[in-house]
């Protein structure tokens, strides 16, 4: 990370410094970190599928197509949206966001806030319309297999100006002292928005807030089973560092290594941090490095690195969540939309045809005027379809 001009006060990181953070693990922490968003002096955030509409009182329906997925922007909207990525930053970074020239040609625009020192968690963003046309917003794209979020806001970080001067004349960096109170993802933001329900005929728009409101509330993560390695090799770390600073022999450390080292079915990273660690540990004379204390860099750097992959767990089980929560939006064809409507109206529609067969047996009435009856009877559902149609398609 550059060096603090203390002449100025504070500087601002730039991509470089960004991507240091993310290979050192420390000051700026981003989950997931996309190298291609680290560009200039800032990173490029995105935004989750969670998006809520405050000027329509409900979750924005969400479509999610081969190519890409995205939602509609209604003129004069402003909607509240959870971003993609999961930021920790300590006390000697803050920061700042803004809209990006590409989003504002589009006619989008977004609210800036500021980015506290301390700060753990995902964040909350407001974009609004104020033009008279409908917008596309791509949330993402499908390339060849490969998912890539498209960015929405940058997020600008600088090194905060806390200096004080020891005997010595050196200055140092010190802590900031804040008192922050603002939970991850403004959850308190969400929860207040789910105290007033809305009348009778949006009830269902309010149930689905609710409920997504309530998952993430109440979410409690347990890694997933693509993470389960995180256990062993954390467990190896630890023996690691129990038979280096017993100074036990060196066949019993390399017994250890050896596990270490065949572990094959990690992320990329973790096996380059693995690969770091052996190669400083494998030198000419690997006691007396190991004696001198400087391997506990490298074995701190791999345990952050375990830390942070089960972070981008956590991120992808908030994200699947959400996934199964929010509305979805069907845009490809007719057929598809009656599909839709079908499925979400499934009690009503068999139902429907149990009224039906129980009139056909003449069970409930054995006068004339059967047919009429028989068309009242299956009215209830292709009313309730021609209405939920109309809905979704103005919340398109």
């Amino acid at each position: 990370m550059q060096k603090i001009n203390l002449r100025y006060g504070r500087a601002h990181l730039v991509a470089k410094d960004i991507e240091e953070c993310r290979n050192s693990l420390e000051g700026l922490i981003i989950a997931p970190y996309d190298p291609a968003k680290a560009r200039g002096i800032g990173y490029n955030l995105s935004l989750s599928e969670m998006i809520y509409s405050i000027t329509r009182k409900r979750l924005v329906p969400i479509c999610r197509e081969d190519q890409e997925t995205f939602f509609y922007l209604h003129p004069n909207e402003t909607v509240l949206a959870l971003s993609h990525e999961h930021l920790i930053v300590d006390d000697s970074i803050a920061g700042s966001f803004h809209s990006r020239v590409r989003m504002a040609a589009q006619g989008i625009g977004s609210i800036s806030t500021t980015l506290d020192p301390g700060w753990k968690g995902m964040l909350m963003f407001s974009i609004n319309n104020p033009t008279k046309n409908k917008i596309k917003v791509i949330l993402s794209k499908n390339s060849d297999g490969r998912v890539s979020t498209n960015a929405m806001i940058t997020l600008v970080v600088w090194k905060t100006d806390n200096y004080d001067t020891n005997r010595g004349g050196v200055k140092r960096q010190l802590p900031l002292q804040l008192q922050l109170d603002n939970p991850p993802m403004r959850i308190d933001i969400w929860t207040e928005l789910t105290v007033k329900r809305l009348r009778f005929f949006h009830d269902r728009y309010y149930q689905e807030f609710r409920r997504l409101v309530d998952a993430l509330s109440s979410f409690e993560n347990t890694p997933s089973l693509e993470v389960k390695w995180t256990d062993d090799l954390s467990r190896l770390l630890t023996d690691l560092r129990i038979v280096i600073e017993a100074s036990k022999k060196e066949v019993e450390l390399r017994k250890v290594l050896l596990e270490i080292k065949g572990y094959r079915n990690i992320p990329e990273v973790m096996k380059q941090r693995v690969e770091s660690l052996i190669e400083v540990l494998n030198k000419n004379n690997i006691l007396g490095y190991c004696r001198s204390k400087k391997y506990i860099k490298a074995i701190d750097l791999c345990e952050r690195e375990i830390e942070y992959q089960l972070l981008c767990d956590q991120v992808s089980q908030v994200h699947k969540i959400i996934k199964e929560n929010v509305p979805m939006s069907w845009h490809k064809t007719k057929l598809a939309n009656i599909k839709h409507y079908f499925v979400i109206n499934i009690s009503l529609f068999w139902g429907t045809i149990v009224f039906v067969l129980i009139l056909v047996a003449g069970r409930i009435i054995k006068y004339d005027g059967f047919w009429p009856r028989l068309l009242i009877a299956i009215a209830p559902l292709f009313l309730s379809i021609v209405m939920s149609y109309f809905k979704n398609k103005d919340g398109e």
